[in-house]
């Protein structure tokens, strides 16, 4: 210690009424008090019946304590020490306050909006403990309750006796800093599931959050109805409501406690069993979340089941959004290899793999871009398949004549006349004559033909590559006589054909 600055002892010695038993610690004691007091937000403290140690007229210690009672944030009664080290002038501070609530610790001691708390007054810590040292720079507040806390305006949840550790860490040229730990547990059947309650500093509302890590359930439909008061797991499909082996892998729980009123509940949840949601379409490693809110006729619900389905070789991502309203839609974007159409339509429906138009379901090495399956829970069937799939492959539509190349298939499948019907559109790349042209093959309706035309005008050096294109010999018998071969160049404006049932039935030409 410096000679010219005046020991903490000698300060004390000077201040302290030993007849009184008072002593008033204010900024006079120097900056190392000033710090303390800061933390405190306090302008000064006046110590009654107060006692040092060593007593009067002990010559330098090196450590002095001075204790007594103060009025400290508006509590009477506050036990306090003071302990003074003149080798490091550190200051250390320990106090027990009878009771501290969250209006208190709005005024005093963390930045709370005062409108988030003002009906908390009852909501208290009895023997809160608090602990400050100009060291660290630092004062922390503990305290614990003495009954369950209600999370007003929700009934069947409380949170058994939560403990707070507030900490405030004060930074020269900065502001200071909040740690917040607001911790309990909520009882659900038999399982006690640990809690943090986030405390409004700032902006933000009243939440309570589980602590990690997730918690195992026994029922889903338990957690719906603590949280909401109406079985929603009954709206939910029947497998995934009467789940088991979950775990409750987050929950968020916003209320005011000031308007006794609930705000809602998001959490989420994992489940190892299946859920088979049609014959060969199953979705595995389910997780589920749920937005709860209140309405005005009670609870309102949103989220998600998501899951991995397995189709084939291809595990495709789900994702299928709540609540279920009429058919249940998977839609699943992707850039995976896929070996064929007919091995992914015989997981389906067998039928439907026989639905495809001849040669389609053999063409490989696909790649698929998109799949969309609508399901019928209820019936537990597919009421809807749609697919983008591409392929660099080879599709002979009329053998040893017509075959497309660069394939892109979008076609959609939906039951009809007690089977399947497909429609949609075929692109891909024809060679004629060696000039190589785009082209489309679509059907608009199950029980109409395939439409094949040209993207666009193609010149031909005569009319035997078109002959040879659409059928050969038996397309030229069709032909007047005058257009035979002889007739020369020519430009095919617009060009379709037809093909009755699949395309391997030709039914109709024209061209112009």
């Amino acid at each position: 210690m410096s000679d010219n600055v005046t020991s903490f002892r000698q300060l004390l010695e000077n201040k302290f009424n030993p007849v009184a038993r008072e002593i008033a610690i204010d900024v006079s004691f120097g900056e190392e008090v000033t710090s303390v007091l800061q933390l405190l937000n306090q302008e000064q403290l006046t110590l009654t019946q107060a006692s040092l140690d060593p007593p009067l007229g002990t010559a330098s210690p090196p450590q002095s304590s001075v204790t007594g009672q103060v009025r400290l944030w508006e509590i009477d009664v506050v036990d306090i020490t003071l302990v003074f080290t003149e080798q490091d002038r550190v200051i250390a501070v320990t106090a027990t306050l009878p009771q501290l609530n969250f209006p208190t610790i709005s005024r005093y001691i963390a930045p709370i909006d005062e409108s988030q708390v003002e009906g908390l007054s009852s909501v208290h810590f009895p023997q809160a403990q608090l602990e400050a040292s100009t060291k660290s720079g630092e004062m922390i507040v503990t305290g614990k309750m003495s009954e369950n806390w209600s999370l007003l305006g929700i009934e069947r949840i409380g949170i058994e006796k939560p403990e707070l550790m507030l900490k405030v860490q004060t930074h020269p040229e900065l502001l200071n800093n909040y740690v917040v730990e607001f911790t309990g547990k909520i009882q659900l059947s038999t399982l006690e599931i640990p809690v943090s309650i986030d405390i409004p500093l700032g902006i933000g509302g009243w939440r309570v959050n589980i602590l990690p890590p997730g918690i195992p359930l026994p029922s889903l439909t338990d957690l719906l109805e603590l949280m909401s008061g109406m079985d929603i797991a009954a709206s939910l499909p029947s497998q995934v409501g009467t789940m088991t082996a979950l775990t409750l892998a987050s929950m968020t729980i916003q209320f005011d406690p000031n308007t006794l009123t609930w705000q809602g509940t998001n959490f989420s949840i994992t489940s190892t069993n299946a859920w088979e949601i049609a014959p060969k379409l199953t979705i595995e490693t389910i997780s589920l979340t749920l937005n709860l809110r209140p309405s005005s006729s009670g609870v309102y619900y949103t989220g998600y089941i998501f899951g991995s389905l397995q189709l084939s070789s291809l595990t495709l991502a789900a994702m299928i959004p709540l609540p279920l309203s009429g058919l249940m839609t998977l839609e699943v974007h992707s850039n995976q290899p896929l070996p064929g159409l007919g091995e992914l339509a015989a997981l389906i429906d067998a039928d439907y793999a026989a639905a495809l138009p001849d040669g389609m379901g053999n063409i490989g090495s696909m790649i698929l871009h998109y799949v969309q399956v609508q399901v019928d829970l209820d019936r537990k069937k597919i009421a809807f398949f749609g697919f983008d799939v591409a392929s660099a492959r080879e599709w002979v539509i009329i053998p040893n004549h017509l075959s497309l190349e660069d394939l892109r298939f979008r076609l959609e499948v939906t039951p009809w006349n007690q089977g399947w019907g497909i429609t949609g559109f075929v692109g891909g790349s024809i060679t004629i004559e060696g000039i190589r042209i785009s082209t489309a093959l679509q059907r608009s309706h199950p029980a109409g033909g395939w439409h094949l035309w040209l993207a666009e005008p193609l010149a031909l050096p005569g009319l035997k590559g078109m002959v040879n294109l659409v059928g050969g010999d038996y397309v030229g018998g069709l032909l007047p006589p005058q257009m035979d071969s002889s007739i020369g160049a020519l430009t095919i404006n617009i060009f379709s054909m037809v093909f009755d049932g699949t395309p391997q039935t030709l039914s109709a030409i024209a061209f112009s």
